[in-house]
């Protein structure tokens, strides 16, 4: 800079790659997008947004942002992991929050449809019936998926980021810092709990349920919080398994993603 301090700046840029992930990723085009018109003029503590840049020759899209030093809270082995998992909670409750009434502010942000959510379900089906006969009750889980897509529509909807799970939160001295935004959309805010605690313990996930509350509504909950987010979290699960033939098969993931789904359908009639 002018005055001989250095600023470290990271560049994320497209090379001529993409990948969609069915609907629910948009490139880095459009997460220039949402940093430039959504997340710098909120000032979030989201990184710092420097600029966009458009290759005239290729039309590929530069974006450049605050270098960060801080590590993924992903690691579940580390303590601090745990402490940070409930203050990402409430930072994404203060997100949805501030922008539950101004969501229709922004009509080039994706929306969740029905056919959205259907696609991957209908992927979990094809692939699951080359799975000989492993998970029986699948199927079953699998016809009732419009009850949880009804839901899901059904629900107030706000800016999410739309993967929201650990390994794209940054923890930067104190600071919550989101990455990874080509994913954000306008659904039901649930959808990003359900991301951020996919896999911990029962302990942490009210921890982190009752920070995401105490930062979104000030006078608590609406009835249907339980089942909008159990309905998020089947979303959660067919998102993931639904990603690709090789994703269900063969990812060390798979059976424990789905032995949370069997657990949410076995607890869907009582919420």
């Amino acid at each position: 800079l002018s005055d001989g301090a250095h600023l470290r700046v990271f560049c994320k840029y497209e090379a001529g790659r993409s990948h969609r992930g069915h609907g629910h990723r948009a490139g880095v085009a459009y997460e220039a997008e949402v940093y430039a018109a959504i997340l710098a003029p909120s000032k979030c503590s989201a990184p710092l947004f420097f600029g966009k840049h458009r290759d005239r020759e290729s039309g590929d899209t530069w974006l450049f942002i605050e270098a960060l030093d801080g590590k993924s809270i992903a690691n579940t082995h580390r303590l601090d992991s745990r402490v940070v998992l409930p203050e990402a909670a409430g930072w994404i409750g203060r997100f949805h929050a501030d922008f539950a009434s101004r969501a229709h502010e922004f009509p080039n942000i994706k929306r969740y449809d029905a056919s959205y959510y259907r696609g991957f379900v209908n992927r979990v089906i094809e692939f699951s019936r080359e799975s000989s006969g492993r998970y029986p009750w699948l199927t079953a889980v699998c016809r009732r998926a419009d009850e949880f897509i009804a839901q899901l529509l059904a629900a107030p909807r706000t800016m999410i980021h739309g993967e929201f799970y650990p390994g794209n939160i940054l923890y930067e001295k104190g600071r919550i810092c989101p990455v990874v935004w080509e994913s954000a959309a306008i659904p039901a805010g649930e959808v990003d709990l359900a991301a951020l605690t996919e896999g911990w313990s029962p302990q942490l996930i009210t921890e982190c349920e009752q920070a995401y509350t105490r930062s979104r509504w000030s006078n608590g909950p609406p009835t249907e919080f339980p089942r909008t987010l159990a309905a998020a979290r089947f979303y959660w699960a067919f998102r993931w398994l639904g990603d690709s033939r090789r994703r269900f098969h063969h990812h060390r993931k798979s059976d424990a993603t789905l032995a949370r789904m069997l657990e949410e359908a076995q607890r869907w009639p009582l919420i």
